[in-house]
């Protein structure tokens, strides 16, 4: 039956010669892009070899830098204040 509607066997077994460059193309260009992505992630990987003492330098910096942030941050019961302040006097301008 299926010989019947499709009239032969030879359609399904050999691809067309444009399928065949296209897919061919397609892998070409997945390939490519394979190894793109392989030599961007080896790059990413290589992390700089560092002393204990070089490690322990710059834990030291990484932290004295948060804490500056921690102590430069405005609580949000100032941030509240600032803008109430800021309120009551734009009322007192327009009056």
């Amino acid at each position: 039956m299926f010989r019947e509607l499709v009239g032969s066997e030879s359609i399904l077994k050999s691809p067309t010669p444009e399928i065949e460059g296209d897919a061919g193309a397609a892998e070409a260009e997945g390939l490519q892009n394979m190894r793109i992505l392989v030599r961007s992630t080896r790059e990413r990987e290589q992390p700089a070899v560092l002393s204990q003492s070089e490690k322990k330098a710059r834990r030291k910096e990484v932290k004295e830098e948060k804490r500056k942030e921690r102590e430069n941050k405005i609580s949000k019961k100032d941030k509240k204040m600032l803008s109430r302040k800021t309120r009551i006097l734009r009322k007192s301008k327009n009056k």
